[in-house]
């Protein structure tokens, strides 16, 4: 038993020294507010880009680091129509049953969104109703985009390292 507790508590310790790290990563990027032209948030995905990192979370919620948005890209699914009867019977009742219950306004959208990494993890957020749909569809048009330019920029910067190698290699061996 004493070497079953010991790996618990070894874990909690791992756990809490993570999430202090991220706290300070969090804080040493300014905070949520620190500079706003670094971060964007995307409350559709349930998630903050900031200085290049994906953060769970939106304006007053707790944080933790996903990974680099270099290596995520978002998807939303397709929206399950749900009917709710409580709005076909209230529109019935308003009306005195002169229009009846009027399909198209019972029904709303329910979805997944969600941010994949490239070491395979995954964050999930549920969206629920026609409108907040839309949202996320459009926020991860957006997501995509910031995703790819943070990839074409970190291609861009391994080129010039190797570029940067070769003329040092090519130093090296005048020398």
């Amino acid at each position: 038993m004493p070497g079953w507790f010991a790996n618990v508590a070894a874990q909690a310790e791992k756990e809490r020294a993570q999430r202090v790290k991220d706290r300070a990563d969090w804080k040493a990027g300014g905070g949520m507010f620190g500079n706003a032209a670094e971060t964007t948030v995307f409350q559709s995905l349930g998630v903050i880009v900031k200085a290049g990192d994906v953060w769970t979370g939106s304006v007053g919620t707790k944080h933790h680091r996903l990974g680099r948005v270099a290596d995520a890209a978002a998807q939303v699914t397709d929206g399950v129509k749900v009917h709710r009867v409580g709005a076909g019977v209230a529109g019935v009742l308003l009306t005195g049953g002169l229009i009846g219950a009027v399909p198209a306004l019972t029904r709303k959208s329910r979805a997944v969104a969600f941010v994949v990494f490239a070491d395979g993890t995954a964050h999930e957020h549920p969206v629920n109703g026609n409108g907040p749909v839309r949202r996320a569809q459009a926020e991860v048009v957006r997501f995509n985009a910031l995703a790819a330019a943070a990839q074409q920029e970190r291609i861009v910067r391994d080129e010039d390292m190797a570029a940067w190698r070769a003329l040092q290699d090519e130093d090296d061996r005048d020398a």
